[in-house]
């Protein structure tokens, strides 16, 4: 079983970043479970709310780090060596969310009716491949 600190340093994540996340996924599902068993009516876009200024967040205290480290290295090649991962990880993270929510509306909106763009699970899933890929390099680098 990992620890935390393992856990964190495979994949880059900060304790701030896990937390904002959990907490985000946890609004979303709450309000998903709210939506359906007391029927308000909230579109998809609404029910993702939470997860997308999660990755908002994240995206504003990475570019935070990145003025930070390059105001004090006094050149940006080091910042952007060292932050490539963490913006390629939220990148990704935000666009699966962003595809996610764009096929969960077409499903739940139009139903069973003749869609003019399909959208498959593969494309759905394909930023988390990308991003299993990263994070398998970035691990394969610690040993």
């Amino acid at each position: 079983m990992l620890t935390l600190n393992e856990f964190a340093r495979w994949t880059g994540l900060t304790l701030f970043e896990m937390d904002l996340h959990s907490v985000a996924l946890f609004l979303t599902s709450l309000l998903f479970v709210l939506s359906r068993h007391f029927l308000f009516s909230l579109t998809i876009l609404h029910l993702f709310a939470p997860l997308f200024v999660a990755s908002a967040l994240n995206f504003y205290f990475l570019v935070i780090i990145f003025v930070r480290t390059v105001i004090e290295d006094g050149t940006p090649k080091r910042a952007i060596a060292g932050n490539a991962l963490h913006f390629f990880r939220v990148t990704m993270v935000a666009l699966f969310e962003m595809i996610l929510c764009h096929k969960l509306q077409d499903e739940f909106e139009r139903g069973n009716q003749q869609k003019s763009i399909e959208t498959t699970y593969f494309m759905v899933l394909m930023p988390l491949w990308a991003l299993l890929i990263a994070l398998s390099v970035h691990a394969c680098r610690l040993f």
